[in-house]
């Protein structure tokens, strides 16, 4: 097939298909019809595109992409964690984090962490690379929960980290074989959107809170980072009380800490729980 030919097919099978649904493919027939004599390196570089989206949608349906995230400071610095192929769960981004760690700087080194609702353990993780001390990640997604245990083992095996399976409605966050973990002293608190209601007063996730504000449990000093969407009204469960609101984005970030004279109506006597399955731990 002469040049002229292959230029002229490929031309009119680019600018007449029904496949041209992206913009840059009417970028491509614009340069087609006005530099005639680049049309054969044109139709190439245009075909190859059309080729490569049309590949995508195949391999990856309803636009099921993996997510880039990545540990955005300190000893970890651009190491990236691995997601699941579709992943429903919010992660902050990049500059989120980093709005929000330059808020509690003071908090993270050495400090022992429970990341709840962890996801892949994006906030867990930016913790430990910035300094702090252990760290306990709560995931109940069982596809979730493995990209978790393959982040930690890849990123930092030799922090002491839990990865923990487990319902964090009905949890007593005291992992067996995790005292040193206890108390945690930096909390981040991330249900799904579509669980917020549950944070009100009686129900689940208010429970939840309430047994995360026991002094076995949660230092005196320690600090509980609560995200809700926006236009959320929040009130703090007993053993909490808001220090601070941070409106980011489209998102709430609620700074929970303790009252000074921490009362609460029922003190805990359950015994450390069993992990779901062997997870990874890694000693100091």
């Amino acid at each position: 097939m002469s040049g002229a030919s292959f230029a002229a097919d490929n031309s009119r099978y680019l600018c007449k298909s029904s496949q041209l649904l992206h913009p840059v493919d009417h970028l491509f027939c614009f340069f087609l019809s006005t530099f005639p004599q680049y049309n054969r390196s044109i139709s190439t570089v245009a075909l190859c595109g059309l080729f490569l989206r049309q590949s995508n949608s195949r391999l990856f349906p309803q636009g099921k992409l993996h997510m880039v995230l990545r540990v955005i400071a300190g000893q970890f610095r651009r190491r990236h964690l691995k997601t699941p192929l579709g992943m429903s769960t919010r992660p902050y981004t990049d500059r989120v984090r980093q709005i929000v760690f330059d808020r509690i700087s003071e908090f993270v080194e050495d400090a022992k962490v429970a990341d709840v609702f962890s996801g892949v353990g994006t906030m867990g993780m930016e913790s430990l690379s910035r300094g702090a001390k252990s760290c306990v990640f709560f995931e109940g997604d069982a596809d979730v929960h493995e990209m978790l245990k393959l982040n930690v083992t890849t990123i930092a095996p030799d922090v002491r980290t839990i990865c923990w399976r487990t319902d964090v409605r009905r949890t007593s966050f005291r992992p067996n074989g995790g005292e040193d973990c206890l108390p945690y002293s930096l909390i981040f608190f991330d249900p799904p959107y579509a669980d917020v209601e549950m944070l009100q007063h009686g129900k689940p996730l208010a429970l939840s809170l309430k047994r995360l504000a026991r002094p076995e449990i949660s230092s005196p000093d320690a600090v509980l980072l609560l995200r809700t969407p926006e236009r959320t009204d929040y009130e703090p469960t007993a053993g909490w009380t808001i220090g601070e609101r941070w409106d980011i984005s489209s998102m709430i970030i609620w700074k929970l800490q303790k009252p000074a004279a921490l009362s609460l109506d029922q003190p805990a006597h359950d015994q450390p729980e069993p992990l779901t399955e062997p997870d990874h731990e890694s000693e100091e």
